[in-house]
């Protein structure tokens, strides 16, 4: 239409497009119109669903209800009693305040109201379609308000066509009906399906309504509670031990001001606190429900308020990583004690190597000395490790060694190599697993955390294209990465590095280009992942043959470690208590 004329679109074109950016779907008329429900105080609240929504959704609350005199202008455009004038906006302790949801509603579909104030002698019924009010009339005084929405886009035939199954649409419900009451644990919820009830949510403490909600997808004694206030705002988080994790993150939810939200600076900043508790690939199961002074924090960027605009976002992010890394590490001392115990038993420091023979973890100086000047020229710190392995093993086949006995491992008895990736060893009344890879990976990250960096010179750069999404992430945090040691250099699209972390020397340029595509957070969040991929690399690798001596010392100093999990959170060590093993085979003790 290169030449069509420039027109205003009629108050009822207008009013159907605006209803459609409010109100695509049965969910978004759930979300509405339990929004206005909390607003109103109620302590109680229905929902019922026909098809889906797809034919009806009614909603039915005990909160404070609508006055006779306001019920017949509810429903126009901008209609609203949250706010008065725009300085509102920066005091808005509501769900809702545009005004714009019940006109949105009210324009493609038929909407009841019915709604009495407490005391009232008569209340109301407000009865329009398809934005044309047809009846306002009395209706019996019970209190609180009931919302009955039919006929779902009945004049939007193209945005009917694009509804789900009733089936998919009742899903869509339902994940909006727990937002809304995980965001309110004091209230009770009651969801029906075609008369049947789906979900009934009691009023609970916060931890025990997330628990119930979700039907017994992560048990309660999953789940930790932590809070922490900062400047204008204070943080709750509700976190699921890593056993829990997923390979996505529909269970890593963040709520602001009672709003679900979609920042992902937030989530990124869990993702950081959970960092050495998950391996990699999985993410967490954790809610955050901050409250943000209402002056701090803009929700009026999207018609359906899933974004907000902060001016405090870095301490949030700060904070909530902190509370998070925190929470969890709570775990840590009592493993400490546990993974101690048979250690200290024998009176000797469980770091102390056992026996003769050559060391498993050599001095890291020598190892920042690179001879090469591109990437790949070294194989890195693995292979001085192998070294060792083969001079232990030469020592350990000697005739006059004894092999490995009692107290080799810090009063254990070493067992063996379990196919080639855990060491075995026994206890007085445990049986003891640790995982060679993740162990050794563990001590060699905590022991490059205390030397100093050094910085590699590239002879010839290493050159890569950036998409203009991470050029756009990658500039900011340049400040944190020359502190690690890249240098580096971004002209258009292209990106050159002239130098980089010593300690990533021997890793593959597509690993090294990799690192800096996704490189985000804090100069402590990406030196700890640089640590990590030079100690993952230099470990031991499952597959790796281990001789007794090396084993031992591997498995003292892993039940040695303050915190028994790989920087990816791998465990290191699993104990099986005699107890648990009798009552797997049944027997009687």
């Amino acid at each position: 239409m290169p030449h069509a004329p420039i027109v205003i679109l009629s108050e009822e074109t207008a009013r159907r497009i605006a209803a459609g950016e409010v109100i695509d779907r049965p969910a978004a008329v759930l979300r509405e119109l339990l929004d206005n429900a909390l607003d109103a105080g109620a302590a109680e609240i229905t929902c019922s669903l026909e098809e889906g929504g797809n034919a009806r959704i009614r909603v039915v609350d005990d909160g404070s209800g609508i006055a006779a005199d306001d019920l017949g202008r509810c429903a126009l455009p901008h209609a609203t009693s949250k706010i008065h004038d725009l300085e509102d906006m920066d005091r808005l302790s509501t769900l809702g305040f545009r005004g714009e949801a019940l006109a949105s509603i009210a324009a493609c579909a038929r909407l009841e109201i019915s709604s009495a104030r407490a005391g009232a002698a008569s209340g109301q019924r407000l009865l329009v379609e398809g934005g044309k009010r047809l009846a306002l009339d009395p209706h019996p005084p019970r209190p609180g308000t009931i919302v009955d929405v039919s006929r779902i886009f009945f004049n939007m035939p193209a945005r009917r066509r694009f509804l789900k199954r009733p089936q998919t649409e009742t899903a869509l419900c339902k994940a909006t009906f727990i937002e809304k009451a995980l965001a309110f644990p004091n209230v009770a919820l009651r969801l029906f399906s075609d008369d049947e009830l789906v979900l009934y949510l009691p009023p609970a403490p916060l931890r025990d309504r997330i628990a119930l909600a979700h039907g017994g997808t992560f048990p309660l004694e999953f789940l930790e509670e932590a809070s922490a206030n900062g400047p204008g705002f204070r943080l709750t988080a509700i976190c699921a031990r890593p056993e829990a994790a997923r390979t996505d993150r529909k269970y890593l939810q963040i709520f602001c001001n009672r709003r679900r939200i979609f920042e992902f600076s937030l989530l990124q900043a869990v993702e950081y606190g959970y960092t050495g508790f998950l391996p990699g690939g999985l993410k967490p199961i954790a809610f955050v429900f901050a409250e943000v002074d209402s002056s701090l924090v803009d929700f009026n960027i999207h018609p359906a308020k899933r974004e907000a605009r902060f001016r405090n976002l870095p301490d949030l992010h700060r904070a909530l990583s902190v509370l998070v890394k925190g929470l969890l590490s709570k775990s840590v001392p009592e493993a400490l004690r546990t993974a101690r115990g048979a250690a200290d038993d024998s009176g000797r420091s469980p770091a102390q190597p056992s026996g003769g023979g050559a060391t498993l973890f050599p001095d890291f100086g020598s190892h920042r000395r690179f001879g090469g000047s591109r990437i790949g020229d070294r194989p890195g710190l693995r292979g001085d490790i192998l070294d060792a392995f083969h001079r232990a093993k030469n020592e350990a086949e000697r005739p006059e060694r004894a092999p490995a006995g009692e107290g080799a491992a810090g009063g254990l008895r070493y067992l063996g190599q379990l196919w080639r990736v855990y060491l075995a060893a026994a206890g007085r009344d445990e049986l003891i697993l640790v995982d060679q890879h993740a162990a050794h990976e563990r001590i060699l990250f905590d022991e490059l955390e205390k030397k100093p960096r050094a910085v590699q010179p590239l002879a010839v750069p290493l050159a890569f294209d950036l998409e203009e999404d991470e050029r756009e992430a990658l500039l900011p945090g340049r400040e944190a990465l020359a502190r690690l040691g890249f240098e580096l250099k971004a002209t258009g699209r292209a990106c050159e590095v002239s130098a980089l972390p010593a300690l990533l020397s021997g890793v593959p340029e597509a690993d090294v280009i990799a690192f800096l595509k996704s490189a985000r957070g804090t100069f402590e969040e990406l030196e700890r992942r640089v640590l990590a991929q030079a100690a993952c690399r230099a470990a031991v690798k499952a597959g790796d043959e281990l001789d007794p001596v090396s084993a031992e010392e591997l498995l003292t100093r892993a039940l040695a470690l303050p915190d028994p999990r790989c920087p990816h959170g791998r465990p290191v060590v699993r104990r099986f208590p005699r107890q648990e093993l009798d009552k797997i085979f049944q027997r009687i003790v």
